[in-house]
């Protein structure tokens, strides 16, 4: 029978139990276990703090966080008996463990419902009371891309593009565009990442600093942004900072990509993964009268700012610290407010 083996990262845990002894807190918020272990919520526990834990990543559910093989291919929740990456265990085994130390939390937060979603497949049973925060976005001059005069041009966005957030799918698209006549520029991968493209037709700007990309997105002008991920929760940033341009996106079919668009219709969700199909809808969807509402909807999109999501925390903590727990097990949105969606009435549960 294979065991858990016991992490080289369990002695940073007990580090922080050390330092939790010495300087007592009233809240504890694990941001991820990763350079720890699980046993960190249970010793953040045992001092006896308040636990919170934010699923950012699906490190609970896998050794490989994204969930995703070499190729960058979306494998979702693996089977129990499939052995995790780099690991001696099985995934069940890897579970369970996060599952006994889940126990210990008092409430997960999670960025969007799509990642509750999937967390919650498995660890419904264990973890407190959820709440949904999303991401707070830095203040970016509200820069509308207007006068649209030459042919089209796609910008593929991202602070990086990782094979686990899309490389060969966009590599594969890039070239479709191309053979369609259409202008991409990608930021945020180094400038030769990109060198096999030998075209005028594509042009690889590098790296970005975000408090740049308004004078960038004037100096290329894009019709559109796509973010084609296979990661299930990544590359939200990159969507707000699009819309805060006024640029409507081009996105991946799933997770908060998928979840975003839905609720603004600032854009469009590829209707598959075939790099055909998407350059073709790509080219079809610029200048169409559903892109035309889309730059409408992207200007129009409301955005919480980094300090409204900072105060919704502190908020958060001040009930915790205060034990001030409500007495309605329903789920709050962020702004404090209980939340009556299907999806609120689904994940009720009480703090205890």
């Amino acid at each position: 029978m294979w065991t858990v083996p016991v992490e080289s990262s369990d002695a940073m845990s007990a580090a922080a139990g050390d330092v939790l002894a010495q300087h007592p807190r009233d809240v504890v918020h694990v941001h991820h276990t990763m350079g720890f272990s699980f046993a960190i919520l249970t010793i953040a526990k045992q001092s006896g703090a308040r636990v919170l834990y934010s699923v950012h990543d699906y490190y609970a559910l896998s050794s490989e966080p994204t969930l995703t093989d070499r190729n960058g291919s979306y494998h979702g929740v693996a089977s129990w008996w499939k052995r995790c990456p780099g690991m001696r265990c099985r995934h069940g085994q890897w579970r369970n463990a996060a599952k006994k130390a889940l126990a210990s939390v008092d409430v997960i937060i999670a960025p969007s419902e799509s990642a509750l979603s999937l967390f919650d497949s498995v660890f419904s049973s264990v973890g407190g009371m959820r709440r949904i925060i999303p991401n707070g976005v830095m203040h970016m001059s509200g820069t509308c891309i207007d006068g649209r005069k030459d042919g089209p041009v796609v910008c593929f966005l991202g602070c990086t593009h990782a094979v686990h957030k899309g490389r060969f799918l966009v590599e594969q698209v890039l070239q479709e565009l191309m053979q369609r006549g259409i202008r991409c520029v990608v930021l945020g991968a180094d400038a030769n990442a990109f060198a096999k493209f030998h075209s005028p037709l594509v042009s690889c700007m590098g790296r970005y600093r975000r408090s740049d990309l308004p004078n960038i997105f004037k100096s290329m002008n894009p019709h559109l942004v796509a973010i084609l991920s296979t990661y299930p929760e990544t590359f939200c940033f990159a969507l707000s900072e699009s819309w805060k341009a006024g640029i409507p996106a081009y996105v991946t079919p799933m997770g908060a990509l998928k979840e975003r668009m839905e609720s603004t219709g600032a854009g469009r969700i590829a209707s598959s993964w075939n790099p055909v199909a998407i350059a073709e809808e790509i080219a079809a969807y610029i200048g169409s009268e559903e892109y035309r509402q889309a730059i409408f909807n992207a200007r129009n999109v409301l955005h919480k700012s980094v300090s409204d999501v900072a105060q919704e925390f502190a908020r958060l903590y001040d009930v915790l610290r205060e034990e001030r727990f409500p007495s309605t097990h329903r789920l709050c949105n962020v702004s404090g407010h209980p939340s009556s969606s299907p999806f609120a009435e689904k994940h009720m549960c009480k703090v205890s």
